[in-house]
């Protein structure tokens, strides 16, 4: 069996590092090794670790992230880069990054990443994944069609064209991301929906509105902004899970 891929966090935040350690945890191929608050650090871990992948922030204490990618010798790590500055993008994939994730960094973004990794470092990571994993692979799978009644018919929606869930008493109304396509209404309870979709890509954030993570651009106490450009409240007995999750 191939060993998991190798991961070096490197961010001088010690609520960004657990956010990171908490993804990583959740990626069977992926393993962190170490952590540093800095690029002098960094240096130091890389040399002894020999990660396959750094997860790496950008404006650190001394050194840059990529000043730091400057110094490490050939070959250098596959790198994602982990910044809340859209500008840095740019220079990102001028030093040849995998991925560029922006803070705040939800699971499903960081996953896709992960996926381009293992893209670079070869088929055969893929392909070695216990049995376990295996399995949990053909439920995601799965789980990327919403399978919902509308009258007589049943039809197949894919989670990744839905931006969010509203409640409608005994309906839902599915509303999705693109602009020729109208809402679905369906014949069921939120809370029944809800059930059906995977939490690590939706959330509820009150009585009456599911919401897709990745579609969340801006939380404040009290609502949420998504990129479609919709706002929406989030409960009171909600908002402890919704910032949990979000922040």
């Amino acid at each position: 069996m191939i060993p998991p891929i190798s991961c070096l966090i490197i961010d001088d935040e010690p609520l960004a590092q657990e956010l990171l350690s908490d993804h990583v945890e959740r990626i069977p191929s992926l393993h962190v090794i170490g952590k540093a608050q800095n690029s002098k650090q960094a240096l130091s871990l890389c040399k002894e670790l020999q990660p396959d992948m750094l997860l790496l922030d950008i404006r650190m204490p001394g050194l840059s992230g990529f000043e730091f990618l400057d110094l490490l010798p050939q070959p250098v790590p596959l790198v994602v880069v982990t910044t809340a500055y859209r500008e840095y993008a740019l220079k990102g994939y001028e030093h040849n990054v995998v991925d560029f994730l922006e803070k705040p960094i939800f699971f499903d973004r960081f996953q896709k990443a992960i996926q381009r990794v293992e893209e670079r470092l070869g088929s055969t990571r893929l392909n070695s994944n216990s049995k376990s994993s295996q399995e949990d692979s053909s439920i995601n799978l799965t789980m990327k069609l919403l399978s919902v009644r509308v009258g007589r018919d049943t039809i197949n929606i894919l989670l990744d064209s839905i931006n969010y869930v509203e409640s409608l008493d005994n309906y839902v109304k599915i509303h999705l991301n693109s602009r020729s396509s109208k809402p679905v209404l369906s014949k069921m309870t939120v809370a029944q929906l809800e059930s059906k979709l995977p939490d690590d890509s939706f959330i509820r954030i009150n009585r009456k509105y599911i919401v897709r993570i990745d579609q969340c651009q801006k939380i404040t106490a009290s609502s949420i902004l998504l990129f479609s450009g919709e706002e929406l409240p989030i409960g009171v007995t909600f908002r402890d899970a919704v910032r949990q999750t979000l922040l």
